[in-house]
C-alpha cells in the first residue's frame, strides 16, 4: 500500500465519480442473539445492492469507504451553496 496526497478540494467539486455496485447478502452468523430482537430479523435478511464509488486522479484510485467520505463531504457542500442572489452566511 502506498500513501499519497489527495487533490485538491477542487478536484472532488468538479469531478463525477465513476459509480458501481455490489450486491451484498445479509445473513446472520452463528451466535447471533436472534433471540433478542424481533422474530421477522429470524428470517432471511435478504440481498441488498450498494453504490461502490471510485475517483481516478493521475495513477491513484480513491475508492471505497474513502470516495464515500468525499462524495457526502461535496454533497453537504454542494446543499449548503448560496444560489444566485444569495449570500452565504
Amino acid at each position: 500500500m502506498e500513501a499519497f496526497h489527495y487533490p485538491s478540494l477542487d478536484f472532488f467539486l468538479t469531478t463525477e465519480p465513476e459509480i458501481h455496485q455490489v450486491e451484498t447478502v445479509l445473513t446472520p452468523l452463528p451466535g447471533f442473539p436472534l433471540d433478542r430482537v424481533p422474530e421477522t430479523y429470524g428470517r432471511d435478511w435478504g440481498r441488498r445492492t450498494v453504490p461502490v464509488y471510485f475517483y481516478q486522479w493521475n495513477e491513484h484510485t480513491i475508492w471505497g469507504l474513502s470516495a464515500k467520505v468525499l462524495v457526502d463531504l461535496v454533497g453537504r457542500l454542494n446543499a449548503s451553496a448560496p444560489t444566485d442572489g444569495e449570500i452565504a452566511i
